[in-house]
């Protein structure tokens, strides 16, 4: 689209419609935002936010282990995983992804 701009310092990540979105690392539920289909969770300095998904299955406040399913891949089939600070700074997240 001309004139449209996009800063994207995350990754997006293409999947099947209903696989598990993950959690990288241990942490606590920051928020839900249900409008976005995201979640953010805080691993103390940093947080990892987890866009486009399908259904979510934690609330604010859970506590979270590092490879428990968080929500499922949306109908688009693409997952958008970003990582900040504390500072809100945008980091590389590809580091914080397993293969």
């Amino acid at each position: 689209m001309p004139g449209v701009i996009a800063n994207n310092k995350g990754v997006t990540i293409a999947a099947e419609e209903g696989d598990d979105v993950r959690a990288v690392a241990d942490g606590k539920v920051q928020e839900v935002f249900p409008d976005l289909d995201a979640v953010m969770i805080n691993h103390g300095n940093y947080f990892t936010t987890y866009i486009n998904l399908g259904t979510i299955t934690v609330c604010k406040g859970d506590e979270i282990k590092a490879g428990q399913a968080i929500g499922s891949v949306g109908a688009d089939g693409q997952l958008d995983f970003w990582l900040s600070d504390e500072k809100d700074r945008m980091l590389d997240p590809e580091k914080w992804l397993k293969r």
